[in-house]
């Protein structure tokens, strides 16, 4: 793939982050000189100065998808490229949505944390969902056990069954969200590991169906 190719590929991942910088950049002017960037139930604790609060998102979408190219050339799995690239660009826009609503605090615009924070996560486990049920085994993404790694059979059955189970989880978290979201990230968390304990334990049962009976 020539480097031509390369700059289509990561393209979306680019215009995240361009945008990301500039929305910082027209937003810093008209925000409160310290922003917050920790919540807990609902209440900021922990503030920076603006320009920080703002452009660490950036920053830290820079180093991901940095992270993940590098990832991804060491690996050099052309059946798991795209898959790959798509979770890029989902964690980046999870980052900036993070990023917006820091942005909105700032203006004083009055929004739920915790609301939004649930509709966030669940949104991104969604999106994670259906790419997850397509990946190859790889290092990067997916249900990595034993058994889903020494057989892509049982990886392809338990990936699909894991993106699955994660859809419904991200649409029961937004669905709760509006109905306890001071709890959300408690029900959240909860979900999540059962979610994976689950879809650990089908990948071994998948494994021992196919290989010891």
């Amino acid at each position: 793939m020539g480097r031509r190719d390369n700059m289509k590929k990561y393209l979306v991942s680019i215009f995240i982050i361009l945008i990301s910088i500039v929305i910082g950049l027209i937003a810093l002017p008209n925000l409160t000189d310290e922003l917050p960037i920790h919540w807990t139930q609902g209440e900021a604790d922990i503030f920076v100065s603006k320009f920080v609060a703002i452009f660490i998102i950036p920053f830290f979408m820079l180093v991901t998808s940095i992270s993940i190219i590098v990832m991804d050339k060491i690996q050099n799995n052309k059946r798991n490229s795209k898959t790959i690239n798509t979770i890029n660009n989902i964690s980046l826009l999870f980052m900036f949505a993070i990023q917006l609503f820091i942005i909105s605090v700032g203006l004083e615009i009055e929004l739920n944390s915790d609301l939004f924070m649930g509709i966030i996560i669940g949104g991104i486990i969604t999106l994670v969902a259906n790419p997850m049920q397509k990946t190859k085994p790889n290092a990067l993404y997916g249900l990595r056990t034993p058994w889903t790694l020494k057989d892509e059979r049982v990886w392809t059955k338990a990936n699909r069954f894991a993106g699955k189970l994660l859809f419904v989880v991200g649409i029961l978290i937004i669905g709760l969200s509006f109905v306890v979201p001071d709890s959300i990230s408690i029900i959240s968390i909860l979900l999540i590991l059962v979610t994976a304990f689950i879809a650990v334990m089908y990948s071994y049962l998948i494994y021992r169906r196919l290989n010891l009976s």
